[in-house]
């Protein structure tokens, strides 16, 4: 939603250059849409440690791409960039104070999505949050037979392990999804959801070439 925000009050509140201005180059509401775009996508390599230039290069210019290589953090430094164009357009004019701060205001918001995502995947929850349920359901899973055993006689072996596996399987679970940005079928469906904000934005812009949305793989959107 913020990046929608953001592609909106770029294309409303920023006052169109002059008919003078040099040919070829986009307008700043475009250039901050498109800025956004390749934030979204890559904030999601970014999180999942992958390489985030091939995604960027149909979005942004062969200068942008070479000033993002030296940094270890392409997100922040393509918020900055947003930032210094927000800057160059109020220096000129076409941008007052208050739809300045405006904004800004939403790269703030944009920079704490970052943040708290970098959290989410930096800070693993404590190691005695996955060993202690381990190891209930480990004892657990070795009694039950012999709870089970004056009940139930010879399919004892059958309906505990049938228990066991539920029990294994609810402790397998949690502890897949502690890590949402693994690319894995787990996941929060990063690819699914930047693709999503892609089209959008592409469309607020009037583009009428869009990327296709993303189809499942064996039922599994990533």
């Amino acid at each position: 939603n913020n990046a929608r925000t953001l592609a909106r009050q770029a294309l409303t509140l920023i006052d169109h250059p002059p008919d003078g201005s040099p040919s070829g180059d986009p307008s700043p509401g475009r250039h901050l849409v498109e800025l956004q775009i390749a934030y979204v996508h890559a904030l999601r390599c970014h999180l999942r440690g992958q390489n985030p230039f091939p995604e960027l290069g149909p979005t942004l210019p062969p200068d942008d791409i070479s000033r993002l290589r030296g940094q270890r953090n392409v997100p922040l430094a393509l918020l900055l960039q947003m930032g210094q164009v927000l800057r160059q357009q109020y220096d000129q004019g076409r941008l007052d104070s208050y739809r300045f701060t405006t904004l800004d205001r939403t790269l703030v918001e944009i920079c704490n999505v970052l943040g708290a995502c970098e959290r989410i995947k930096n800070t693993p929850l404590p190691r005695q949050y996955e060993y202690v349920p381990r190891v209930l359901v480990g004892v657990y899973c070795l009694l039950l037979p012999f709870g089970m055993v004056e009940g139930l006689g010879l399919i004892t072996p059958l309906m505990s392990t049938l228990v066991s596996f539920i029990f294994l399987s609810l402790e397998s679970i949690g502890r897949d999804i502690e890590n949402p940005f693994e690319n894995t079928v787990h996941d929060t469906p990063m690819s699914s959801l930047s693709r999503t904000i892609e089209i959008n934005l592409r469309q607020n812009l009037g583009d009428r070439q869009l990327p296709a949305d993303l189809s499942p793989v064996e039922g599994f959107v990533y």
